[in-house]
């Protein structure tokens, strides 16, 4: 039985990652003769920035049909839930933990949690890339993002961009893995994946797409454009 840890944000989190983070552990669930864990954050930020990172509103359980066990332990603010985090994941003892990568400020914990594991050779660790370069980056970010992911022998990318950022990071190019994910373990390198389509959500069967258009004026075809801007 292979054993596989996902750690980044439940579903009780909002955004992207948490979305992304737990489509990945059903994808892997769905493999046979595979046990996955999600280790979640309980507050994956300091407590100085005035925000709410919690779902408060959607009460889909998207792990209600899988066997995915998930636990919320990781605590930016508290050090004890570092070392708890880390036991409990060797207590799982699985062959892959994969960690979700976003935000540089979160390499104060994370650093600390893959060193650690980094020291039992038989665990392979995965470093999922979202962001190398921060939108709004500074040489603290940098810094952040260099240290913690030094330590990650095997990384997720999901563009050519954010490859490239690695490589611009660490200045040096790291060897891209097969296509089929055949790589050599504990050696640096690089599997670029497309993002995936999510299946997490599921279309509201009384939702009348036509009397919706026909409120709002809208033609049979619309078109969303969306607008990308870089701060310069």
């Amino acid at each position: 039985m292979r054993k596989v840890v996902c750690l980044g944000p439940g579903p009780i989190f909002k955004g992207g990652i948490s979305n992304y983070n737990v489509s990945l552990a059903k994808a892997i669930n769905e493999e046979p003769e595979t046990e996955v864990h999600i280790i979640s954050w309980t507050e994956q930020y300091p407590r100085i920035i005035p925000r709410k990172y919690k779902d408060e509103v959607s009460k889909k359980k998207f792990l209600d049909d899988t066997s995915i066990n998930i636990e919320y332990i990781l605590n930016f603010n508290k050090l004890s839930t570092w070392k708890k985090t880390i036991n409990r994941i060797l207590e799982i003892n699985p062959q892959i933990v994969i960690i979700q990568w976003a935000i540089a400020i979160q390499g104060i914990p994370l650093n600390y949690v893959i060193k650690k594991l980094k020291k039992h050779g038989d665990i392979e660790i995965i470093g999922d890339l979202h962001f190398i370069i921060q939108k709004e980056g500074s040489i603290l970010d940098n810094f952040l993002t260099k240290i913690t992911l030094s330590s990650i022998g095997t990384y997720i990318t999901h563009s050519l961009k954010t490859y490239d950022e690695l490589n611009l990071l660490f200045n040096k190019k790291h060897k891209l893995a097969k296509e089929n994910g055949e790589r050599e373990i504990n050696t640096q390198q690089v599997l670029n994946l497309f993002h995936p389509v999510y299946k997490l959500f599921k279309v509201d069967p009384s939702f009348d797409k036509q009397k919706i258009k026909n409120e709002l004026g809208l033609k049979k075809h619309v078109f969303f454009i969306f607008w990308i801007y870089k701060k310069i």
